[in-house]
């Protein structure tokens, strides 16, 4: 008797751990979506036309199930299972790989990454609890290869190799997704103008909060793209109350020459070089005076994830190739196709895009998630 007690007690215990499953959703995730490129998840929008059960040949049983009215998938009898992403995915501006996993039975699971460009995969395996949801923040460039995060197409996923084939391994997954540390500046720059006087400049400008800030160099172009030091105005150091900034240009030169038919205004372009004690330093937006009321033009969406519309009065649309800059000055230069500007390959970040627009040129800020 006590033997027969015994085996059923180990059977309902097998039971158990075979068909359990969470009773609470995972935790809610709180980062900006600003920062983060997900593939499954209540929290956020994501890649679209992703097929969570394409057919490898496979003995995973897929479904989508409800956990305290949050979308979670489940993978039954779990010995491997593809996710083929509606879209590729750049992850290199990314830092880590986040997944919450809720097992009862569960001992391996391997988290494969895989660039259908070059073929390309590396995994990482984690080891589940048992416990309740498990959350994991992969690091991605110690845990995967650099070569694959650049355009991953595919998840793979395998269970302990030593029940490959015959598992009875169920797992269930929730808020998969890349996320980064959002940008924490060291100068806070909340304003940054430009107007004339007479034939001077006055250029005013405020930041919220500084660390470590030496100042700032004033910097001017006249085509928006070479620009060179005409000043320096110190910084308040450390501070976490509003500064507010000033410095005159005696030498614009707004009125840059005629033609035989008309007399033009060029455009003058400033922008601010913040500099730490330590050196590192970061550029302002552009400011300009002297630009052409008449044309007028926009980029949308923006932001965006990659690709820009260029559009309004003033833009041929004619033009092959624009000029692009970023924060540290560097410049690049991007093709263009109809209207459009693809920097998908490009990292997130702030970028400033000049635009001929007949005589003159515009310089327009990007925002690239």
């Amino acid at each position: 008797m006590k033997k027969a007690n015994f085996l059923i007690a180990l059977f309902t215990l097998f039971m158990f751990r075979v068909i359990a499953q969470p009773t609470v959703a995972a935790t809610t995730p709180t980062r900006a979506a600003a920062n983060v490129i997900s593939v499954f998840s209540d929290a956020y929008t994501n890649v679209s036309g992703t097929d969570f059960n394409p057919n490898w040949g496979q003995g995973t049983l897929v479904s989508n199930i409800t956990v305290s009215g949050n979308n979670v998938l489940k993978y039954q009898n779990m010995d491997y299972q593809g996710t083929q992403l509606g879209a590729a995915i750049n992850a290199s501006s990314m830092e880590k790989l986040h997944v919450d996993i809720w097992t009862a039975n569960g001992v391996t699971f391997d988290f494969y990454l895989v660039n259908l460009a070059n073929g390309a995969e590396n995994f990482s395996r984690l080891t589940p609890s048992q416990s309740g949801w498990v959350s994991y923040d992969i690091p991605l460039i110690s845990n995967f290869n650099t070569g694959v995060l650049n355009n991953i197409g595919q998840f793979k996923f395998i269970d302990n190799p030593m029940q490959f084939r015959s598992s009875t391994t169920t797992y269930y997954l929730d808020n998969i997704y890349f996320w980064k540390a959002p940008i924490v500046l060291p100068v806070a720059l909340i304003s940054f103008t430009a107007t004339t006087e007479g034939s001077k400049t006055h250029l005013t400008w405020a930041t919220a909060n500084e660390q470590n800030n030496a100042g700032f160099e004033v910097e001017r172009s006249t085509d928006g793209i070479y620009f060179s030091k005409i000043g320096f105005v110190r910084g308040a150091g450390n501070s976490t109350t509003q500064r507010d900034y000033t410095f005159m240009d005696g030498d614009a030169a707004i009125c840059c020459g005629s033609s035989t038919t008309t007399t033009y205004c060029g455009s003058t372009y400033y922008r601010l070089k913040q500099t730490d004690f330590d050196g590192k330093y970061e550029y302002s937006n552009i400011v300009t005076l002297g630009s052409n009321t008449d044309a007028t033009v926009s980029v949308y969406p923006n932001p965006s994830t990659g690709v820009f519309t260029i559009d309004g009065k003033g833009w041929s649309g004619q033009a092959t190739t624009a000029v692009i800059s970023n924060s540290l000055g560097q410049t690049y230069t991007v093709a263009i196709n109809g209207n459009q500007i693809n920097l998908t390959e490009f990292p997130a970040g702030v970028y400033f895009l000049r635009l001929q627009l007949g005589e003159r040129a515009r310089v327009i800020r990007l925002v690239k998630l």
